[in-house]
């Protein structure tokens, strides 16, 4: 009995002792969880916002495009009459292609004179289409009100792209909210080196009126991404309201407050030489489904049933002394049955511990391939970061290939290739693959017997599986991945999750590579333009005086162009310019550089040559063009004969503008002696 007496005292602090221990571990243990779960919402939510900001550029981009069609429309046309413009607009069907925006115009440089003599200019509007309920437009100055006018002139000194504050768009509706985007349209036989140059050369505008409630609505509703994120755009630095343009829960928390249940993420866009601010919103359990977000409480609940029986234990042994000992034996085997159930619950929520860390890396690995993705410059070094990163999401492929569809879609070709052994072809039809015919995963198991893809050939790995890359509404191609095992299903989710962002990546860079072809290249004969020009003279000027080196600029000149082109028409004249721009690139050396300057001229740039071998290349070129036949309409014409002036640099000028002006003076020179010939620059 004093035994048992000993035991129960003994207990009589012990317990309590073990009650506050169980208690603190499980309130330690519900805080680790809340934490964990917290974290794993926030790389979802801000992976999700990566995309949103991708979206939104990508979007904004296209629109853009639509705007740098029309202005290569009046670049290439010269003079383009109503019926023209809106034909042109017809055919290319803007307004039903890029919801919000609102109209196209046309706004024609007007000089004026006022009352002292000195001239002064307007902005008139002179077309617009749609034409109906916009026709209220037609003749009113932009530069009448500061806010338009502020944005034609600067677009007009920079030659770039120029987005305006948010005005009035003065629909039929009246007073919708919107800006205007506004691109420059130069006389192209003008220089355009500096903003005066610009201002002299400036005939007009093309203006696009953009509704900016649709034109966000139409990007968050096509891709059906927000799940409960507040999306606010602003305009410029700073996060005021004045900037705010869109709001997509105007009820809801602002980029303005500060609220600790909430997430929020402000991520940058360039539009227009313009940035933009992406605030962001959303709530700390985003993306958790039910059994996540209550996973914390299950902890707690389990914690303090355990606890609950440990106190009932202790309540009776000190109740009732007389079954101490048998309280005792029962207490043992009841407190080794709830370790064997804390044990096993300690596993269980490790090993979910252990998944969500591993998915929380894998969130954290998506949104650096996203961040790297976004930095490249071309679709080459997109496909390298891709193929690197998917090695890191499935360590244990035997190998795998990322591959792009041509341009009809029949053909796919690997652009990045990983792992030791590759079981598929590197060059397939889209008809050998399932994903691709499908539009959605394929997974296939040899264990199963199930139909492989047909460009696997012979080799075929334990388990292929194939998922198609989509983008800009389209099919781009497919990744492809060679296992030993089969995949969890959320590796499936995790490669669907990555080729969404693989195919908005790849569309966005081939995007950006067709706008920067389209501003460095001449539309009608594909030469580098004058832009281009501009900045490989700079270039090729610096890396000849690091390296003590010798450049050459020749300027071309077609003789009696104009005679030619009145009498064959404006359509020999550039089918004239388009066979000439042909020659010069299979003329010119790998190195060296051919741009159309304008009308009928063209300039080379020849890094590396001397001064004889410059006239020597100029006079073979004026033989080899004498020879040209150009064929327009079943009508073949005999080319005209061209003059050169040729300037070098460091003997004709000291920087790539003094030497473009002793080359221009050079050329002169050869037409007034005659043309078909080639004359040096005098020495200064």
């Amino acid at each position: 009995m004093s035994q048992t007496t000993g035991r129960v005292s003994r207990l009589s602090w012990v317990f309590p002792i073990a009650i506050i221990a169980c208690l603190l571990g499980t309130f330690q243990a519900t805080d680790h969880t809340k934490k964990v779960m917290r974290e794993v919402a926030e790389v979802k939510f801000e992976s999700t916002c990566r995309l949103i900001q991708d979206l939104v550029n990508n979007h904004l981009l296209l629109h853009l495009r639509s705007l740098y069609d029309v202005r290569g429309f009046f670049a290439a046309s010269g003079s383009v009459e109503r019926d023209q413009f809106a034909k042109f607009i017809q055919t290319t069907s803007v307004q039903g292609k890029y919801p919000g925006l609102e109209a196209i115009q046309y706004v024609e440089r007007v000089i004026l004179e006022n009352k002292e003599g000195a001239p002064g200019e307007t902005f008139v509007v002179k077309y617009v289409e749609p034409y109906s309920g916009n026709e209220l437009l037609l003749g009113f100055d932009l530069s009448s009100e500061p806010v338009r006018k502020k944005a034609l002139e600067e677009a007009r000194d920079t030659g770039e792209p120029a987005i305006s504050q948010k005005v009035d768009l003065y629909n039929k509706e009246g007073g919708a909210e919107g800006f205007l985007v506004v691109l420059p349209v130069y006389d192209q036989g003008k220089p355009l080196f500096n903003s005066e140059q610009r201002r002299q050369a400036l005939v007009g505008f093309v203006a696009g009126a953009f509704k900016i409630k649709e034109l966000f609505e139409d990007v968050f509703r096509e891709q059906n991404i927000l799940q409960g994120i507040d999306v606010e755009i602003y305009q410029g630095r700073s996060l005021i309201q004045p900037n705010l343009l869109y709001d997509s829960m105007p009820e809801h928390l602002t980029a303005l407050t500060i609220d600790g249940d909430h997430f929020h993420k402000v991520l940058p866009i360039r539009l227009g030489g313009q940035k933009w601010n992406l605030s962001f919103s959303g709530p700390s359990d985003f993306g958790l489904d039910e059994n996540q977000k209550q996973l914390p409480y299950y902890v707690l609940i389990v914690g303090l049933i355990f606890t609950f029986l440990l106190a009932a234990i202790f309540y009776s042994m000190m109740t009732s002394r007389s079954l101490a000992e048998k309280m005792a034996k029962e207490m043992t085997s009841s407190l080794t049955t709830s370790e064997e159930a804390l044990k096993e619950a300690n596993d269980r929520l490790k090993t979910s511990v252990g998944e969500l860390e591993e998915r929380n890396f894998e969130f954290v690995l998506l949104g650096e391939m996203v961040e790297l993705l976004q930095a490249c410059a071309t679709a080459g070094e997109g496909y390298d970061i891709i193929g690197r990163s998917i090695q890191k999401f499935f360590p244990d492929a035997a190998g795998g290939a990322l591959c792009i569809l041509n341009a009809s879609h029949t053909i796919a070709e690997a652009v990045a290739t990983w792992g030791k052994k590759l079981n598929s072809e590197l060059v397939f039809s889209s008809d050998d693959c399932w994903a691709l015919r499908r539009g959605k995963i394929y997974a296939a198991n040899a264990a199963d017997s199930q139909l492989f893809c047909g460009h696997l050939g012979k080799s075929r790995p334990n388990v292929s599986l194939c998922a198609p890359v989509l983008g800009q509404g389209e099919t781009l191609g497919v990744l492809h991945l060679a296992l030993e095992q089969p995949p969890s299903e959320f590796k499936i989710r995790l490669l669907g999750a990555l080729v969404d962002q693989i195919g908005l990546a790849i569309g966005n860079l081939k995007l950006r590579e067709t706008l920067s072809n389209r501003s460095l290249h001449d539309p009608l004969t594909g030469l580098f333009n004058r832009r281009y020009m501009e900045e490989s003279l700079e270039k090729e000027m610096r890396r000849a005086v690091r390296y003590g080196r010798s450049l050459a600029v020749v300027i071309l000149d077609l003789d009696h162009f104009k005679k030619f082109n009145d009498s064959h028409g404006h359509g020999a004249g550039d089918a004239l310019l388009v066979k000439f721009a042909e020659f010069l690139q299979k003329f010119v050396r790998g190195y060296d550089v051919a741009c159309r300057y304008g009308g009928e001229e063209f300039v080379l740039i020849l890094p590396e040559i001397s001064e004889e071998n410059a006239l020597k290349r100029a006079r073979q070129l004026l033989e080899e063009t004498s020879h040209l036949t150009v064929s327009y309409q079943e009508q073949t014409f005999e080319a005209v004969t061209s003059s050169i002036g040729i300037a070098l640099f460091p003997q004709h000028g000291s920087n790539w503008e003094s030497v473009l002006r002793a080359a221009d003076a050079a050329l002169y020179q050869a037409k007034a002696q005659g043309r078909n010939r080639a004359v040096m620059a005098a020495s200064t």
